[in-house]
């Protein structure tokens, strides 16, 4: 250890030897030197290392398997720093511990093939020789020598060591690979893995020699009943495999064939080659099994088609074996199919080729066109695949069928010729083979085409017309042909190839398009495989080959076949398919306009989006291209707004998408006329729909429409919206005029002003009753009438926020206190707007006067600002508060507070009152009382902000879910913010009405309230954080001392109030119990509620809510 750290200062640190060796020489052993590796194992020798090594480690137990696997690790890696003699000693007297040593033999094997590991890579060094110096190349290029370890450096002669591993090595393993013994296969069958890698070191001709056995003992044990025997060997053999490399794969399945002979062997042989297989094709390169082919291929064979494939399907052949009870040779068929290279590929064909010659029974036949999909799908992934040879592979299988056909039909024809002549002296009935057919060779036909087809579709630089030419006689032989399946493949490999620029498909296209309109009428429905891929060849050629023509009748047969198909969801698709490509073609039949109809009434019925996308698109384009009558195009109109009503809201919104196509489709009068249409219709659903998302496209649409009306459609929609805001009676056409007037404004028309004066003129006399009549039903009109001017507020300020419509901002003010919380969030932002516009006229930190004027001239007085002090105030008390609503809220009075302090506004003696009636609905808050005696003098308005803002902050959440902590979320904002801008002098006079809250909330011990709700807590926590926040801020601003000093007073104050309270309480126990038992029971009702709501949270997380 000592030499090595003195040799290696910087290599990372080990506890002992173990992890020396194991650890840190193997991942290090190439940068350090041969000399310091082999003078550390000379170091490990004489100090008795490697015996400690064995006795300490190798024998431990199950539970050190860690230990004893890296003390084999250690002693494998210290094996290549021997010398040879030393390595033979040991390694003979490891494999002596197979016999010797009981209970460690699996660690012995471990450490055999460690060690076999290390002498190969020796043997490797030893052979590699210097490159040779060629034209070009310059001698004074130092190439770094391959380490040498003292193993590699003291190996002797090839010869000799081949007679050391003959005589002394592979003997013994051989021989305890050939044991019978079944309680020691899983000892002798990871031996055979060291036997092979030994057999690899000698030369090829005695390899050869020794190899066979070795195989034949491994393919005896898969003669063993054991399942676990097997899928060992199994994994030994698919190691074995990758050993010795493609060029002995043939040895391995010629042992396997020769021992698994008979029985439930032939199911493990097919089994054990599919897994070998998977193995190997990943380690393999294409092509290196091609030798093996046909002996591969006679094992999928027989495992699908012969016996084992019989027994497979025989219900009565019951077996627990897994190989029985599972076939993996469609998956062997696929690998072959991958590895293989195309020229080879012929030899998985032959033997099924062969197989169709034979009558087969329906079984049979199925097995056959799933091994050839099986086939197809390797092909595909074949590395290959993309070239011309695979596509003279198609070739050739196609013509070998018509060859294998006519041979057949020839002696077919003589044995008839015969048998006229001959007496059959059998019973026919008895004699003839019952469930078997005539040859089937024509699927070989079917094959070709569909794998030439799948290769076109992948690999587009395929599809060349010089590629195709030579299968276009052989294609239309296939349509011809009288058998469906070749037909049905040759119809689905014509759709493709008929984009490809060749003059002979223009010549024959009428000949595909004629064959295809007879399958159809052929066909009993539209419904088969072969009707639906002649449309797709109908439409392909119709969108492909514009020369091709098509007769009127023709074409309306076709449209009312496909009639029934388009509302089928396994249909449809072809079916839209063959539509729009007719109407690419601007095919004119009356067949065509009924079909229409069936598809406009689809596009509004239908329960499926894709469909109804379809039938839309198929719509609007027949709308656009195709020739309308006016009664039509009419007739077309009402229907859409007929179904503006339909009882489901997909098939109302699928109408107005429509609408909305064609509208951006058309000009001129055309559009005109859908304007006239659907302005009223789009209206009513604006305004009356139930579907949220129906209104908001309706909306939408609305805004299309007054953006596409001329001059002259525009005021005669005008004309409706006028006389429906002025019956302001009617609430229904007031909030309908209200709604389509705003999207009007919204819309990019020109010269709006007009509107703008006529609803400015109007909108107080729709707001005022509504603000009036709080608890009525008119919160809509109220609503849309806020949305609207807060539209107008954006888009025209110079009229909204001018004196021109100072009549209607008081309504907008006292809109504030309404109940609704829509209502108060439209009022709210209106302010916002109205307090942004009076800042850009009155710049901060200069003198405020009252009344604040606005750039555009609006005035605001102070007793207004004081009001929208108080209802912004009371929308921040309000539990139910939006956070949209909230954040509005703030900046209100942030900007008013900032305003107060310059102005030095404050609340009379009257107002004050008022604001404390306001506030005795707190029943939480402890200081009601100071509020009461406050009243008796007036109060400046900033304080009055800071004292409703901490009383907000001192009240108890009254549930513990995220909502309940918005208010409080706001008004530590509120604080932050006033905190940030004013001057400590401004604060001053508030401060300890600030520190309160801060105190409580900032108090550890004070517990924090316990909810599930993660958001409530986070919430709760950012508001503890603000707290302090705003508690440094302040002793920035204050000075420590004077800080220090205020939050001394604020602490004396908490506890003294405290004391008071809880005197008051014992006081009023006695002298009016009857209050104090009614505000006992309140309590006790609020806790209760509050557990209550506890276990609905629990009781929801359990179930998963």
């Amino acid at each position: 250890m000592g030499y090595f750290i003195a040799q290696n200062p910087n290599h990372p640190a080990v506890s002992d030897m173990v992890g020396l060796l194991a650890g840190g020489m193997k991942r290090h052993r190439s940068s350090i030197t041969s000399s310091i590796f082999n003078n550390i194992v000379v170091f490990v020798l004489c100090d008795g290392w490697l015996r400690k090594l064995e006795k300490g480690k190798l024998t431990e137990d199950d539970s050190a398997h860690n230990l004893a696997a890296e003390t084999v690790t250690a002693i494998g890696v210290l094996s290549e720093g021997l010398e040879w003699s030393q390595f033979r000693a040991i390694f003979r007297r490891y494999k002596g511990y197979i016999r010797s040593r009981p209970g460690i033999e699996k660690n012995v094997v471990r450490l055999l093939g460690q060690m076999t590991d290390g002498l190969s890579r020796a043997m490797n060094v030893c052979k590699e020789k210097e490159p040779a110096t060629g034209e070009g190349q310059t001698e004074d290029i130092e190439i770094e020598p391959a380490i040498k370890s003292a193993l590699s450096q003291t190996l002797p002669a090839e010869a000799r060591i081949s007679t050391e591993l003959k005589t002394n090595f592979i003997p013994f393993l051989s021989e305890f690979v050939h044991q019978k013994d079944e309680s020691e296969v899983h000892l002798r069958v990871p031996v055979a893995v060291i036997t092979v890698k030994l057999l690899k070191l000698l030369p090829e001709e005695e390899m050869t020699l020794l190899l066979p056995s070795v195989l034949l003992d491994l393919a005896n044990v898969l003669r063993s009943r054991s399942q676990d025997a097997r899928d060992m060997t199994r994994k030994t053999l698919a190691d074995i495999a990758l050993i010795l490399g493609p060029s002995y794969f043939g040895y391995i399945l010629r042992e396997l064939r020769s021992t698994l002979t008979r029985g439930y062997q032939l199911h493990v042989l097919s089994y054990t080659v599919h897994s070998i297989l998977v193995t190997t094709s990943d380690h393999f390169k294409p092509g290196d099994l091609d030798q093996n082919l046909d002996a591969l291929t006679a094992v999928v064979m027989d495992d699908i088609f012969g016996t084992v494939g019989q027994e497979k399907d025989a219900e009565d052949y019951v077996s627990k074996m897994k190989e029985v009870k599972s076939s993996k040779s469609y998956d062997s068929m696929e690998l072959l199919a991958k590895i293989s290279t195309i020229r080879h590929l012929s030899a998985l064909i032959n033997p099924v080729q062969a197989l169709l010659r034979e009558k087969l029974t329906a079984t049979i036949v199925k097995k056959v066109d799933e091994l050839f999909r099986r086939i197809a799908v390797g092909l595909l992934r074949n590395p290959g695949a993309e070239s011309r040879d695979l596509l003279v592979f198609c070739y050739e299988v196609i013509k070998e069928s018509y060859k294998t056909a006519e041979t057949q039909q020839v002696q077919t024809h003589d044995r008839g010729n015969r048998a006229r002549f001959i007496v059959n002296l059998l019973n026919p009935r008895n004699h003839m083979n019952r469930g078997s057919t005539s040859s089937y060779t024509y699927k070989l036909s079917r094959f070709g085409l569909d794998v030439l087809r799948s290769v076109l579709n992948k690999y587009h630089s395929l599809m060349t017309a010089a590629n195709v030419a030579g299968f276009l006689p052989i294609i239309g032989d296939a349509l011809l042909q009288s058998y469906e399946e070749v037909k049905l493949s040759a119809i689905r490999l014509l759709s493709i190839i008929i984009k490809t620029p060749l003059s002979e498909l223009d010549r024959n296209s009428d000949v595909y398009l004629m064959e295809a309109i007879k399958i159809i009428k052929e066909a009993p429905n539209t419904n088969t495989e072969a009707a639906q891929a002649a449309l797709k060849l109908i439409a392909s050629i119709l969108r492909e080959r514009r020369t091709t023509k098509l007769k009127d009748s023709q074409l309306g047969y076709l449209l009312k076949r496909i009639t029934a198909d388009i509302e089928e969801p396994d249909r449809q698709g072809v079916a839209f398919n063959f539509i729009r490509a007719v109407m690419s073609r601007k095919f004119i039949v009356p067949e065509m306009y009924e079909l229409v109809d069936n598809v406009a009434a689809m596009m509004v019925t239908n329960h499926t989006r894709s469909a109804r996308d379809l039938a839309r698109g198929v719509f609007i384009h027949f709308m656009i291209e195709y020739p309308q009558a006016k009664s039509r195009w009419t007739k077309q109109l009402g229907f859409l707004a007929k179904n503006l009503d339909y009882q489901h809201k997909e098939g109302r919104q699928s109408v107005m998408e429509a609408i909305h196509l064609l509208l951006s489709k058309t000009n001129g009068d055309p559009a005109q006329d859908i304007v006239g249409t659907f302005f009223v219709p789009v209206v009513m659903v604006m305004s009356n729909d139930d579907a949220v998302e129906c209104r908001e496209m309706a909306g939408v649409l609305l805004g299309d429409l007054f953006s596409r009306a001329d001059s002259e459609q525009l005021k005669a929609m005008l004309l409706p919206l006028r006389s429906w805001l002025e019956q302001t009676q009617n609430q229904l056409l007031t909030t309908t005029g209200l709604q389509a007037i705003r999207i009007f404004f919204e819309s990019d028309r020109n010269n709006k002003e007009n509107e703008v004066r006529f609803v400015a003129n109007l909108l107080p006399r729709i707001i005022a009753p509504a603000v009036e009549n709080r608890e009525g039903e008119e919160w809509e009109v109220l609503y849309h009438a806020l949305q609207l001017f807060t539209k107008m507020c954006q888009l025209f300020p110079t009229i909204a926020l001018s004196e021109d419509c100072a009549n209607i901002w008081p309504h907008v003010c006292e809109s504030l206190f309404y109940p609704h919380a829509w209502v108060k969030s439209c009022a709210a932002n209106l302010v916002g707007l109205l307090l942004a516009d009076l800042a850009k006229g009155n710049a901060a930190g200069s003198n405020v006067s009252v009344p604040l004027i606005g750039p555009s001239g609006h005035k605001l007085e102070g007793n207004t600002m004081l009001d929208i002090t108080r209802a912004s105030l009371l929308c921040l008390k309000s539990a139910s508060i939006s956070e949209d609503l909230a954040t509005q809220t703030v900046r209100n009075l942030v900007f008013l507070g900032r305003c107060f302090c310059q102005n030095n506004l404050a609340f009379s003696k009257k107002k004050v009152e008022e604001l404390v009636d306001d506030v005795s609905d707190d029943s939480d808050d402890s200081d009601d009382e100071t509020a009461v005696k406050a009243a008796s003098k007036s109060k400046p308005a900033i304080e009055f902000i800071f004292e409703r803002a901490a009383a907000i902050l001192r009240r108890e959440p009254r549930t513990t879910r995220a909502d309940s902590l918005i208010s409080k979320t706001a008004c530590m904002k509120l604080l932050a913010a006033l905190c940030t801008h004013l001057d400590i002098t401004q604060i001053t006079p508030s401060l300890q009405t600030i520190l309160l809250p801060l105190l409580h909330l900032t108090d550890p011990s004070i517990p924090a309230p316990r909810s599930l709700d993660e958001q409530f807590q986070t919430t709760y926590k950012a508001l503890v954080g603000s707290s302090q926040e705003i508690l440094d801020l302040l002793q920035k601003k204050l000075g420590t001392t004077d800080f220090v000093t205020q939050m001394t007073v604020a602490r004396e104050s908490v506890k003294s109030r405290r004391e008071g309270r809880r005197v008051k309480r014992r006081i009023e126990a006695v002298a009016d119990p009857e209050k104090f038992g009614r505000e006992k029971k309140r309590k006790n009702d609020r806790k209760r509620e509050k557990r209550k709501e506890r276990g609905s949270e629990y009781q929801d997380r359990r179930r998963g809510w």
